[in-house]
């Protein structure tokens, strides 16, 4: 088979050479490509094919070293995960037939030159790289999204502080709203997208405030909740998203339909003590907050409550102790 041939999968592109196939998979939340994967052909012990149903996508199952007992098909949402699986649809299927037919016969002919695949090396990514490439694209990809939505003069912090991880289709009256309702002083620590009174809304942590800003069509609803020792937060988590609660002593206000992680690190931070932001028209140049002893201990309840997993709770705890 010749060099840079290109086989189009399901949100994966396999390039095959003389004596390797490079698999890019594609983030199918942002539309960018995943690092490649190198596979030497030698290493490959088997494959399977498995061709697409109405239901069903088809595979292309890759198994490097060894021949395993179990070869069955892969759930959709296995395979899409899966490094040495790609998968295909119907108008693919005679193309990665040419690709598997091609692999059969490199297989049998390693096999017959003595080529032992357990001693040819493959640098798969673990699972934790992968999320943390996914996890760069998604803030590449959201921070293009506010560039596209409020243009490139918006202040930094507004780009830096998202802590989303998905698409802004829907929000974008809401966020040009949030960006103007911030003051000259005030700097924005954390913000993202969820639902507010039946309407798409932006949820934000100043150094002040908590903002809850929802805009649609001709109506803007801003609410916004002073930072001061009272202020409390608390998580709910849902099937596949959650609701925070923000309450002072005079009031309650729910946000839901927010991404998890952020929804989680929002909560960690809201009990945390704001930063002191710069002097007012009224001469002041401190803002009220909760002592960073008290805030420590509040860290540890919603821990061990299960609100915060570990590493952001050490991440939220770093920020505090930096402040003592």
């Amino acid at each position: 088979m010749s060099s840079s041939v290109c086989y189009q999968g399901f949100y994966s592109k396999v390039f095959v050479d003389s004596d390797s196939l490079v698999v890019v998979y594609t983030d199918i939340a942002t539309g960018g490509d995943l690092p490649p994967i190198r596979i030497p052909v030698a290493a490959v012990a088997a494959i399977r094919l498995y061709v697409p149903t109405a239901l069903k996508l088809g595979q292309l199952r890759l198994f490097v070293g060894v021949v395993p007992v179990a070869t069955d098909q892969l759930s959709t949402n296995a395979a899409t995960r899966d490094p040495l699986t790609v998968t295909f649809d119907k108008k693919a299927v005679g193309d990665f037939t040419a690709l598997a037919t091609w692999l059969d016969q490199s297989i049998a002919y390693n096999q017959s030159v003595g080529t032992d695949p357990t001693g040819v090396p493959v640098d798969l990514p673990s699972t934790e790289d992968t999320d943390t490439a996914r996890s760069e694209l998604e803030t590449v990809s959201t921070r293009l999204a506010v560039e596209k939505i409020l243009g490139p003069g918006v202040r930094e912090a507004v780009h830096a502080a998202c802590v989303h991880t998905g698409s802004l289709f829907g929000w974008k009256q809401s966020l040009q709203a949030f960006a103007n309702a911030l003051t000259s002083d005030e700097v924005v620590e954390l913000w993202l997208p969820g639902r507010f009174a039946g309407g798409a809304a932006i949820l934000g942590l100043t150094t002040s405030r908590v903002l809850i800003v929802r805009s649609d069509l001709d109506r803007t609803k801003i609410d916004a909740v002073l930072r001061t020792p009272q202020l409390r937060a608390e998580w709910i988590e849902r099937w596949n998203t959650g609701l925070i609660k923000i309450a002072d002593p005079t009031r309650e206000l729910k946000v839901s339909g927010l991404d998890k992680a952020g929804g989680r690190l929002f909560a960690s931070h809201v009990i945390a003590s704001p930063r002191p932001a710069a002097a007012t028209e009224h001469g002041s140049s401190e803002r009220d907050g909760t002592d960073p002893y008290t805030a420590l201990a509040r860290l540890g309840d919603l821990h061990d409550a299960g609100v915060l997993t570990d590493t952001e709770f050490e991440d939220a705890k770093s920020v505090l102790l930096r402040k003592l």
